[in-house]
């Protein structure tokens, strides 16, 4: 069930509390296991440094992304990620000729990562590795575009927003295949246009102040010294997603990520083939077919996306696609 499920709305209330209060205590003794020296040295990390290399950053694990990476880098360039931290599980295919100029340009921060299962692990490396050197971290993968609804820069969209919280959480926006059978020509951008209704329930990822990240546990959730808010500033005591019985849509008026989750048949067939970075087994439910049927949401027509769309092309040198 993806949809928000009709219930009285005090029934709503007491659940969310009741869940919210179970988080609450989960994370006060979170803080007691992680110890004060520890929270300590990361509010002192975090009160100390003033200057960061970056402003903004994202960290993604990828494997096999190849024909897609130089739009979702470029892209994001855009609405103003200024360093890229990318770790490679075990690609077979060209990315090193696609990643090589941006590693030149001190754009792209490579690692090749062996093994399975390794997305949590090289997220909490990248915290503790690059935790003084970047103001703000994002946890994206090269299928999610973040988009400011009504701003033009990610930076701007944060900016606007109480400086006192850790993390925020974006919530996702489901595209579908579009009826796309066969890949095309073009952009992911210009040729995926639909997407799920507003009561579509999806998930989250977070932008973090990654000096006052505990751990993360899942893509979509860090513990964080701190508050956690949406795009409205409202703050969010546990994982909005634990539960789909009170679970509703995310808030994405102001800021949103695009999940381009399957593009086309062949293409979602094809990824599903060869494997995922964060997790191998065949076993695992979001990969199967139900999985594409459940997330090819073509309800909705979107334009926002398209003021990046002339520049994006043109630093791509590619024409759109009209078909």
């Amino acid at each position: 069930m993806r949809y928000k499920q009709e219930m009285p709305r005090v029934k709503r209330t007491i659940l969310k509390r009741r869940n919210d209060g179970v988080s609450f205590l989960r994370h006060l003794k979170y803080l007691q296991k992680y110890g004060l020296s520890n929270i300590h040295q990361r509010l002192h990390d975090n009160n100390t440094v003033k200057e960061f290399k970056h402003q903004l950053g994202v960290v993604a694990i990828v494997k096999n992304e190849a024909p897609y990476l130089k739009e979702w880098i470029e892209f994001h360039k855009l609405v103003g990620v200024d360093v890229f931290y990318l770790y490679d599980n075990e690609s077979s295919d060209n990315i090193m000729e696609v990643l090589q100029p941006y590693i030149n340009q001190g754009l792209v921060k490579y690692e090749l990562v062996k093994g399975k299962n390794k997305q949590i692990d090289v997220y909490n490396e990248s915290i503790v590795q690059y935790r003084n050197d970047v103001r703000w971290l994002a946890i994206i993968d090269a299928d999610e575009f973040i988009v400011p609804v009504e701003k033009e820069n990610i930076l701007d969209m944060i900016n606007s927003l109480d400086k006192s919280f850790s993390q925020i959480l974006v919530g996702w926006l489901i595209y579908g295949s579009n009826g796309l059978k066969k890949k095309q020509e073009g952009l992911v951008t210009d040729n995926f246009k639909y997407h799920a209704r507003s009561d579509f329930i999806a998930d989250y990822k977070p932008i973090l102040n990654p000096r006052l990240v505990m751990n993360v546990v899942t893509p979509h959730w860090a513990n964080v010294i701190g508050k956690t808010i949406d795009e409205n500033g409202k703050r969010i005591w546990g994982y909005p997603y634990h539960t789909k019985i009170y679970a509703v849509p995310a808030s994405k008026n102001k800021i949103r990520i695009n999940h381009y989750y399957s593009k086309s048949l062949e293409e979602f067939i094809k990824k599903s083939e060869r494997g995922y970075a964060d997790y191998d087994g065949s076993d695992r439910m979001v990969r199967d077919m139900d999985a594409f049927h459940e997330h090819d949401q073509n309800y909705v027509t979107d334009t926002v996306i398209n003021k990046y769309s002339d520049i994006l092309r043109k630093e791509l040198g590619v024409t759109k696609n009209e078909d």
